[in-house]
């Protein structure tokens, strides 16, 4: 990017293109992909298994520690339990996103046990799955060692770790499956694209068109970005396809994707409607897209702060603050290798070179805030997809004949196509943590294809461009792996130090966790409920606890799960004092939760109050252990229903 800024405009544009040009050609040209022919697939299959292996590692690493003992994931587990036992979503369980994640997750607790181990086994295997379709997705656009790679730092940073007191932020317990769903289908959808690119089936885009309609059943945000995504590759190919006078063969193809998109919507909103009215079965299909524009829920502190536009001024700072200090490592390297040696070497310095970058960032690293260290991830995607922009322009090719003169020119246009469209893909997922990219929170799921791609960058394209340059490959290399581990060492420290202190066992057989301190409360919680609960009771949680449903046995008979200022902004409160009136719960459990992240922190007090005036008409304290329901630290209370209110 130097030498882009360096040229000067004095009216001559043809200065900027050839530089442009010149660092797009050579910055973007990577070893040749893996073949697709499944009898070169060997390489590839051991690398499979390598990964299969790391995730068998870090799975018995941070076995039982995954979920958080009271947030979020209670309602990953209880909404398909409910369903596998016959109650049916949107009716009888209000949800606020797409059906697909607890249809699937019912499915198989309709034929497994509704337990943590059956959802553990399920999550690992859409993990791996995950991981191997996306190494060979990246191996079309860099060498099959540098998708690997890539991959196995996803699974280190993203797949198994904490970072945060509440957890939920990792493959295994996701906060929400529609996450991690949508991600595996986005890469299956993104595969399926690519074979069109390289065939022209419409049966290719068909499938692509498929998969991308199952996305849109997850959550808005990862349909928006794989639209970004397939709508490059295949709007490219189709293009193509006009200008060489194969017009008909695209508007077919085009036709099969808006068949594939609209047909699982339709067939889902038909089941839906069985039991709701068409209107309202339509708006509880369309999930998190009814809530897209909804002012209150996304100008809310929470939203914000994940977007990182609370404080845009120190965003801005972070993320200009980590551009200089990666650059200034990179730019190290670069300097480093500037010499013609013989390889051995080469080798030999760039070994020393990146023994000295890590003791420098050693040395830095107590004054730095590592986990932000991704902060500068969207500047780089859009500049990535500026200089792919370019080079497609530059390099078109003039024939379709594979197996004549134009046949490289073809296959690295196509290669070009790709990579354009994982860049876009990638870079319009950040979307919602824009000025504040980081790995933690909804950065395990959202960040993790920018992740993979920054490193193939790195590994590989930055390097290839270097080279043409006179400068050293192995040096360049050195200055992005001194990156990684420093990244990877600060992050796993962190996650290391939260998953040690979980030690507390929660729940039992194929329902234990190991929780970190809030598991003695909830210990303590799910005692006095089977010891003044009847089994045959029913217990309502507030303002939030489905897990202790789960633990506990007891049925919660309302249509909602969670009453934190989002569901009710959501859903509205008056609704659901409505759903309580009409199904009241025999028992209620109130623990002490601080909701300030939305804005109001007090249930009762802050917000929600005409529900706590209801509870507090209608029902009377058995057990009060900690602090009482108007304070947020530490506590809960447990109230059984009057007779005569």
């Amino acid at each position: 990017m130097v030498l882009v800024s360096e040229v000067k405009l004095d009216g001559n544009s043809r200065l900027v293109d050839t530089a442009v040009q010149s660092l797009s050609e050579h910055w973007l040209s990577v070893q040749t992909p893996v073949s697709t022919d499944p009898s070169s697939w060997l390489p590839f299959w051991r690398l499979s298994a390598l990964l299969l292996a790391q995730i068998g590692l870090w799975s018995q690493k941070t076995w039982e520690k995954w979920p958080d003992v009271l947030i979020d994931f209670g309602r990953e587990w209880s909404v398909p339990a409910r369903m596998a036992g016959g109650e049916l979503l949107y009716r009888d369980i209000a949800y606020f996103n797409g059906p697909l994640s607890p249809t699937v997750n019912a499915l198989i607790f309709s034929v497994a046990e509704p337990n943590l181990a059956s959802l553990w086994a399920a999550n690992l295997f859409i993990l791996a799955a995950y991981s191997i379709a996306l190494m060979w997705l990246l191996s079309q656009v860099s060498s099959l060692n540098t998708a690997c790679f890539a991959v196995s730092v996803f699974l280190a940073l993203c797949g198994f770790q904490q970072y945060l007191p509440v957890g939920n932020y990792n493959w295994i317990a996701p906060y929400s499956h529609e996450m991690t769903h949508g991600l595996l289908l986005s890469v299956l959808s993104l595969i399926a694209a690519d074979w069109f690119l390289r065939t022209r089936s419409w049966k290719a885009l068909g499938l692509s068109g498929l998969l991308f309609g199952l996305v849109m059943l997850t959550k808005c945000e990862l349909a928006i970005a794989l639209f970004g995504g397939v709508g490059v590759i295949a709007g490219m190919a189709c293009w193509d396809d006009w200008r060489r006078g194969q017009g008909r063969r695209s508007a077919r193809a085009i036709g099969s994707f808006a068949v594939g998109v609209i047909l699982p919507g339709l067939i889902a909103w038909s089941w839906t409607a069985g039991t709701l009215p068409a209107s309202e079965a339509l708006f509880a299909v369309l999930g998190s897209w009814t809530h897209l524009f909804n002012r209150e829920l996304t100008n809310s502190p929470f939203y914000r702060e994940v977007m990182g536009t609370a404080n845009w001024k120190e965003s801005l700072a972070s993320i200009f603050g980590w551009i200089v200090i990666q650059g200034v490592v990179l730019g190290v390297a670069a300097w480093w290798g500037r010499s013609s040696l013989s390889p051995e070497r080469d080798r030999r310095r760039a070994v020393l070179l990146l023994l000295g970058l890590l003791i420098v960032l050693a040395t830095l690293g107590p004054f730095l805030d590592w986990l932000s260290m991704p902060r500068p991830w969207p500047v780089l995607l859009a500049a990535l997809i500026v200089l792919t922009g370019r080079q497609l322009l530059h390099n078109r090719p003039k024939t379709e004949d594979s197996q004549g003169p134009d046949a490289d020119v073809q296959k690295v246009w196509r290669r070009t196509v790709l990579r354009l469209g994982l860049l876009v893909w990638a870079g319009l997922l950040l979307l919602k943590i824009l000025l504040f990219c980081r790995i933690f929170h909804y950065g395990f799921a959202l960040a993790a294809p920018a992740l993979t791609l920054v490193i193939c960058a790195g590994w590989d394209w930055w390097p290839a461009w270097l080279t043409t340059r006179g400068r050293s490959r192995s040096a360049a290399r050195a200055g992005v792996l001194a990156l990684v581990v420093a990244g990877l060492f600060s992050h796993l420290k962190v996650a290391s130090d939260r998953l040690e202190l979980r030690t507390i066992s929660v729940g039992n057989g194929p329902n234990r966790i190991l929780a970190g301190p809030r598991g003695k409360l909830v210990n303590s919680l799910l005692a006095d409920i089977e010891q003044l609960v009847p089994a045959n009771h029913s217990l309502l949680c507030l303002p939030e606890g489905a897990m202790v449903n789960m633990f506990s046995g007891r049925r919660n008979p309302s249509r909602y799960l969670n009453f934190v200022p989002a569901d009710m902004q959501m859903f509205g409160e008056s609704r659901m004092l409505d759903d309580l009136r009409a199904h009241p719960p025999d028992w209620i459990a109130f623990i002490n939760r601080d909701t300030s992240e939305y804005g109001p922190a007090v249930f009762g007090i802050d917000y929600a109050r005409d529900i706590r005036d209801w509870m507090i008409e209608h029902y009377e304290v058995r057990q009060q252990t900690g602090h009482d329901m108007t304070s947020t630290e530490p506590g809960y209370t447990l109230l059984e229903r009057r007779t005569d209110p």
